[in-house]
């Protein structure tokens, strides 16, 4: 029997909890994440981190009441400003249960041809 092993090159996320944790992806994103150290401690909010195969930080994410309500990369940009994470970060979501209550992540949009007629 084969067995099918996931590959290396997926991203990895990982729910940080502690003061620390929370400082250093603050430090690594340039933003405010470690001020939401009681809402993580109350159990108000998660913060989840999407890396990738190396190890490093692509993405910090904000899950509260059943939905992703932040996805941000470095300096707050929103994740929709790289394919790949918002890709991962969409699947990632459907795989958890999770709604996407962000304007963060772009939703899949498939082109659709437009016929040009001659004028």
């Amino acid at each position: 029997m084969n067995t099918i092993l996931p590959s290396p090159d997926l991203p990895t996320m990982k729910n940080i909890d502690t003061v620390h944790e929370l400082d250093h992806a603050s430090g690594v994103f340039h933003n405010c994440v470690r001020t939401y150290s009681e809402d993580v401690r109350d159990g108000k909010c998660y913060i989840v981190l999407m890396t990738d195969h190396t190890g490093l930080m692509q993405a910090c994410l904000e899950v509260r009441d059943g939905g992703l309500v932040q996805a941000r990369l470095k300096y707050n940009k929103p994740v929709s400003c790289d394919g790949a994470v918002n890709g991962a970060v969409r699947d990632w979501c459907r795989e958890a249960g999770l709604y996407i209550r962000t304007p963060d992540v772009r939703q899949v949009r498939y082109p659709v041809p437009i016929e040009r007629r001659a004028v």
